[in-house]
């Protein structure tokens, strides 16, 4: 047996997880790209996931931790790399005195939600990003001048050593769609405590309403996509540049720059990454000769 076939067979009876051989990730990406991934698992407790982290690196094992899967896309159509993911099945929230607690696959739409109950907001304008809190924490994911940072007050997160930590938010080494869990790659997040401030629930509703419409009027919503490809340059939006190099609508099989919004690719049909990545390619080459500004990557190409 290789290391791969020996690791499967230890964790085959572990409690809290569901493995897929060869299985379609259509279904786990907002992309809809069906890239097929030879050994991917589900995790739904802490210590399963704990115990599975300290196996993959005895047997050395190369692997990839995605939530929700909105930021990513995998270079290759066949992934060899073992996906574990962690999304709704790795999810919790509580109340703890002012502060809200929650596990890294809750989604953000179910905290707000959550804050609702207790009459905490504040999160409002990052409803419609479909990030898992520890997708968004690892992005420092925002829209509409917020981020996951400004109501973070500490992450738990599983080393390097397999150890339990925690960092405060000063040591998350947050900035825009950055953090140090982006340097440290080994550094699982599994939950985070949160601050949300006393609201009035009927405004709260009301921006909530509000940003809903905005989105559905700006952003495309009719095809799958991840969200923005591309950070926004000090001084300028990305989609405001890619609109001015007259590329919105821009085809590469069933990959297409958005006409909604040019910072969006959107998966006609059945995109492959190959697509994607040209589309990119394409982009870049054509921003940076009419405005001489390199476009830095929203997007993570998992290679």
């Amino acid at each position: 047996m290789n290391n791969k076939q020996l690791f499967l067979k230890k964790i085959k009876d572990y409690k809290d997880l569901i493995i897929y051989k060869d299985c379609y990730f259509k279904d786990f990406n907002t992309f809809h790209v069906n890239n097929l991934i030879e050994t991917l698992i589900i995790v739904k407790s802490v210590n399963t996931l704990k115990k599975i982290l300290f196996d993959l690196n005895q047997y050395e094992l190369e692997y990839v931790i995605i939530g929700n899967g909105s930021k990513i896309l995998f270079k290759d159509m066949y992934v060899k790399k073992i996906v574990i993911v962690i999304n709704n099945n790795f999810e919790n929230i509580s109340l703890d005195s002012d502060y809200i607690y929650a596990s890294s696959g809750t989604n953000l739409a179910k905290i707000i939600s959550f804050g609702h109950l207790y009459n905490l907001g504040g999160m409002e304008k990052l409803i419609g990003i479909p990030a898992s809190l520890g997708g968004a924490i690892y992005k420092n994911a925002g829209a509409y001048d917020l981020a996951i940072s400004d109501f973070i007050i500490s992450v738990d997160f599983i080393d390097e050593f397999n150890n339990f930590q925690t960092i405060d938010n000063r040591d998350c080494a947050f900035s825009y769609r950055y953090s140090i869990f982006q340097k440290k790659k080994k550094w699982t997040i599994v939950g985070a405590k949160l601050k949300l401030s006393p609201i009035d629930i009927n405004e709260s509703k009301q921006i909530i309403k509000e940003t809903i419409l905005n989105r559905t009027n700006k952003q495309p919503h009719n095809h799958h996509n991840c969200g923005s490809i591309f950070k926004n340059p000090i001084g300028y939006k990305s989609a405001d540049l890619i609109d001015k190099c007259n590329l919105k609508g821009l085809k590469i099989n069933d990959a297409m720059i958005s006409n909604e919004h040019a910072n969006f690719i959107v998966n006609l049909n059945n995109a492959k990454p190959a697509d994607i990545i040209k589309l990119i390619e394409e982009i870049e080459k054509n921003v940076y000769e009419k405005f001489k500004i390199k476009l830095e990557l929203e997007l993570e190409i998992i290679t």
